[in-house]
């Protein structure tokens, strides 16, 4: 998961916002990391559920849906699979 209290056992890392494709991409468009994330989900047509801790932060996911990708952002983001999957599992959760 992106965001959210971060900690050893919480599987809640922002390394994914620091990805050089990532960023590149995000300059080219003029976008946030984060709404380049949620905007490639959206054109998968993934509905991405995203937490905002404040107004400004919903306003700027909000943003996610007034632009798109082109193929080649979209096919170099699915490029970054790592086939790795976060579970929670919800009788664990505190």
């Amino acid at each position: 998961p992106l965001g959210g209290k971060k900690g050893p056992d919480t599987g809640v890392t922002d390394a994914l916002l620091a990805d050089e494709t990532i960023t590149t991409i995000a300059r080219s468009a003029g976008r946030t990391p984060a709404q380049v994330i949620l905007r490639w989900a959206l054109q998968r047509g993934v509905t991405p559920i995203p937490k905002a801790a404040s107004p400004e932060r919903l306003t700027e996911n909000m943003a996610a849906l007034d632009f798109e990708l082109s193929d080649a952002d979209m096919d170099a983001l699915s490029g970054l699979d790592r086939n790795q999957w976060v579970v929670c599992d919800v009788d664990q959760m505190p």
